[in-house]
């Protein structure tokens, strides 16, 4: 049975939402203007984080049915994404909700996904001034989807904003 079951439905869409909500919010934290390939390869780095969640983690884990219940909630992302500048207010709730019913080890897994998340997001696109192609083609798609890093070893072209803004979230999350 589904820890997410030990939540009422406002209070699952919030656990759910966040992890997905704090991934846009560094992702519109530091936007390439006139560029919508950015804001793709975020897309997919926020995607492929999920999967790396669901597959790295046994299904009678809390934070694997977070991801799952992400990723199968794919229509609701685009409203999440306009909701995501609140995600900061939002992270102390779901972490009080997470503490009162859950254990201590769902607790900081809940927090390391949300901020592992936001780091692959902010990884994914060259914000920092690097070189990054404009193209739109298959080629670039291709690239692309095989070179959003999932992991956060290299995080070099993560520009100094999406640095300062991983520390915020980082300070809220830890409370």
């Amino acid at each position: 049975m589904s820890a997410l079951n030990d939540f009422i439905d406002e209070e699952r869409a919030l656990l759910v939402s966040i992890p997905v909500r704090a991934g846009y919010w560094i992702s519109h934290i530091d936007d390439v203007p006139g560029s919508a390939r950015d804001d793709a390869r975020e897309q997919l780095a926020l995607e492929k984080a999920l999967g790396m969640i669901v597959d790295k983690t046994g299904d009678d884990r809390f934070i694997n049915d977070i991801a799952e219940f992400a990723l199968s909630s794919k229509g609701d992302w685009p409203r999440w994404s306009d909701n995501a500048g609140t995600v900061l207010a939002d992270i102390p709730k779901a972490l009080s909700l997470i503490e009162s019913r859950l254990s201590a080890k769902d607790l900081k897994d809940y927090k390391s996904a949300i901020y592992r998340i936001a780091g692959v997001v902010a990884q994914a696109a060259h914000e920092d001034g690097a070189a990054a192609s404009n193209g739109t083609g298959i080629l670039s798609k291709l690239v692309d989807r095989l070179s959003v890093k999932t992991d956060m070893s290299e995080p070099e072209n993560i520009s100094a904003t999406e640095k300062a803004a991983l520390q915020k979230l980082l300070a809220c999350l830890k409370g």
